[in-house]
């Protein structure tokens, strides 16, 4: 037993629990969404924050995090992303949760970017609108997280292409089951994940 509070693991979406806990041990984001108000119905930092608010009152206690699970789901978003489970998903167990909580992690970090955007002037309330990540509004969230990246397209005629693009996080390129090594060094996936290299088909207008 100790101070530190849980999140009740019976309710549906409970599967980023663990990532709301570790989102909360990052002070500056606990400050952000703690200090975040707006005039939003659904509002995720807002309830983030009021979710912070309540596992810094409990003494050990377990909170539950219906309200801000309930502004998740409205998201579309985070529907059409696949990261609403179905109360039959989590009870089969076929869930891939690794990539799943991968997806939410990116999702999350790029709504708490719009919503927490700094603006041009004073705002005491902020409104409805945000704009997307990589616009000239900054946050918090960008400072923290925000890489800019070089992705570089070659064809096959030889014709290459460089278009730079800011992202919050990398999505660790794990091997595959079948790979004959079965024991990799953690500095060789992060190379592979961050200077990733994939073959796909598009239009080149050279050849």
């Amino acid at each position: 037993k100790t101070l530190f509070a849980g999140l009740e693991p019976h309710i549906p979406n409970a599967y980023c629990n663990c990532m709301i806990q570790v989102l909360y041990f990052l002070e500056s984001v606990r400050c952000l969404v703690q200090n975040h108000l707006c005039q939003k119905e659904f509002c995720l930092s807002c309830e983030l924050g009021f979710l912070f608010h309540m596992l810094d009152l409990s003494r050990g206690d377990p909170c539950q995090g219906s309200n801000f699970l309930r502004a998740f789901r409205t998201i579309p978003e985070a529907a059409a992303l696949g990261l609403i489970l179905a109360d039959s998903d989590e009870a089969t167990g076929k869930v891939n949760l690794g990539r799943l909580i991968q997806s939410w992690n990116r999702f999350i970090l790029t709504q708490l970017h719009q919503e927490t955007q700094e603006q041009e002037g004073p705002q005491a309330y902020r409104g409805i609108g945000s704009s997307n990540f990589g616009s000239s509004g900054d946050s918090v969230i960008g400072q923290l997280f925000s890489c800019e990246v070089e992705n570089c397209s070659m064809c096959r005629c030889g014709k290459e292409t460089v278009r730079v693009s800011s992202t919050l996080l990398f999505t660790l390129s794990y091997p595959e089951n079948n790979d004959k090594i079965m024991d990799y060094e953690f500095a060789q996936i992060l190379k592979r994940s961050i200077c990733l290299e994939q073959n796909t088909q598009a239009w080149c207008e050279n050849c």
